[in-house]
């Protein structure tokens, strides 16, 4: 019986490795299952950012950052930050948006501003 078990368990041991590797299924990726969505009001909210009455960009309370784009999934996030651009998420790295700044305003004060912020949606 032992030595039956000792066969086997190389052969369990692969097939647990190969069952987690590869692309397949509705996950959310990276071993996760899909999270909670949040909407764009959701997000804004969490950020404390408004449609400025022009309805030409979403602003923060100081006017000094902006709300580029929201992303509401890893794939999203991950487009954003490989192009370069900055993307403050939540701790998951489930939301977030791509940061936008006005001239003359620190982008990374913007981006550890909305960071912190979305700390909020987990």
């Amino acid at each position: 019986m032992r030595r039956a078990s000792l066969i086997l368990m190389p052969a369990l041991v692969a097939g647990t490795l190969a069952s987690g590797c590869g692309g397949g299924g509705s996950g959310g990726g990276y071993n996760r299952p899909d999270a909670q969505s949040f909407t764009d009001d959701q997000i804004a909210a969490a950020l404390g950012v408004s449609r400025e009455a022009d309805e030409s960009g979403v602003t923060d309370s100081d006017g000094e950052c902006d709300v580029d784009v929201y992303l509401h999934n890893a794939d999203e996030i991950a487009l954003y930050a490989d192009a370069g651009d900055p993307v403050a998420t939540n701790p998951s790295g489930t939301v977030g948006v791509k940061v936008g700044f006005f001239q003359g305003v620190d982008e990374r004060m913007c981006f550890d501003r909305f960071q912190g912020k979305l700390k909020a949606l987990r």
